[in-house]
């Protein structure tokens, strides 16, 4: 009876902490900034989460991990990818043309807006260019495993 309702940013929400640290590290200087909005984020303030990682950006505007983390917050309140993430991935990219961070959360972001077959492309892309000893390489091999899947296409 008393308890508050959960709003439909709740649902929205999804924790990307784990990959994000897979991807790169866990010790950041963007990592401060990024724990924050995943705060707000799952609570439900996706706006602030949004305003939050800006606010970053405004302080360090050449740092591709938090324009990674702007691409996914941008997509946690939108729900879907919007032009404005995918300039915040694409950002991210040019200032880190090396790092498989903004390829692959970029990834995440198709998929979660329904767009399997452009994320398994994405996916197999950012394999086919990764060191084989790469750290990262697992998550991303798990997740075109998944969607290679012919359940995972419904």
């Amino acid at each position: 009876g008393g308890s508050p309702a959960k709003g439909a940013a709740d649902a929205r929400h999804l924790p990307l902490a784990k990959a994000r640290h897979a991807m790169l590290g866990q010790f950041t200087s963007s990592e401060r900034w990024l724990i924050i909005a995943d705060s707000y984020a799952s609570r439900g303030k996706t706006e602030d989460a949004v305003g939050l990682v800006q606010s970053g950006l405004r302080a360090h505007p050449d740092d591709y991990v938090l324009w990674v983390g702007l691409g996914n917050a941008m997509v946690d309140h939108a729900g879907v990818m919007t032009p404005a993430a995918e300039f915040a991935f694409a950002r991210a990219a040019k200032l880190a043309p090396w790092a498989p961070a903004p390829k692959f959360f970029r990834g995440v972001a198709l998929l979660r807006s329904g767009e399997r077959e452009a994320a398994l492309a994405e996916w197999k892309e950012l394999l086919a260019a990764a060191p084989a000893q790469a750290g990262w390489r697992p998550l991303v091999e798990d997740g075109v495993a998944v969607l290679e899947r012919p359940q995972a296409a419904s």
